[in-house]
């Protein structure tokens, strides 16, 4: 059966939440879920693209926040260390098999800013391939 993106991000989401919850500090969200103002150290997946077929291969990503700190300035900062350490833990999503699906990275794992909520997010794009039953 070919499943939808949907569904597979729902499947992603289930397969990686409890290893998340183990890295984030907050919570663990389906894209779109997040609480807006939420200053919390959490964790989005949400689905990127996919093909259909007897396999189905795509791309989802995995991004988490991590608030900027306060270093005495006007504005806050990156937090370097939690960065990389969360950069560090999130290369063992991959490291495993995850059911029907064989799960890759699909680029480096690197950490961007989002200025406006004064968080950075460490993004892991990850690719998917899922034998259609």
């Amino acid at each position: 059966m070919v499943k939808t993106g949907g569904q597979i991000e729902l499947d992603v989401f289930g397969l990686l939440k409890d290893e998340l919850e183990g890295i984030v500090s907050g919570g663990v969200y389906l894209q779109g879920t997040r609480p807006f103002d939420s200053r919390k150290e959490d964790a989005v997946v949400s689905f990127l693209t996919g093909t259909e077929g007897d396999v189905q291969t795509g791309a989802l990503n995995v991004n988490v926040y991590v608030p900027d700190i306060d270093m005495g300035g006007e504005k806050r900062v990156k937090d370097v260390r939690r960065c990389v350490e969360v950069e560090r833990l999130l290369v063992g999503l991959i490291s495993k098999p995850k059911s029907e699906y064989r799960l890759s990275l699909g680029q480096t794992i690197s950490t961007f800013a989002e200025a406006d909520i004064e968080q950075h997010f460490v993004n892991v794009r990850l690719r998917y391939k899922r034998f259609a039953l």
